[in-house]
């Protein structure tokens, strides 16, 4: 992954964090935008990806993956 696509993600997530903020600002605690805000900072600090099974990224491959077994077909998958 580029630079440049690990600095969008980073953007992405900060957008994501103001809004979560904007909408749960009274219901959470304080303590959880922090930990928000400190992710989004180390994503921006530190531009490499440590591989894991369990990401966000992953999620995609995942769903061609499963949607097969899960029903869903299309012309990857489904009914033969």
């Amino acid at each position: 992954m580029s630079l440049f696509a690990m600095s969008v993600y980073g953007g992405v997530l900060i957008i994501v964090t103001a809004l979560l903020r904007a909408a749960f600002a009274e219901k959470l605690p304080q303590k959880t935008f922090l930990a928000l805000w400190a992710v989004a900072l180390g994503r921006l600090l530190l531009p490499f990806r440590l591989p894991s099974p369990v990401s966000v990224y992953n999620a995609r491959p995942l769903a061609k993956v499963y949607a097969p077994a899960l029903g869903g077909g299309g012309a990857e998958g489904g009914a033969a």
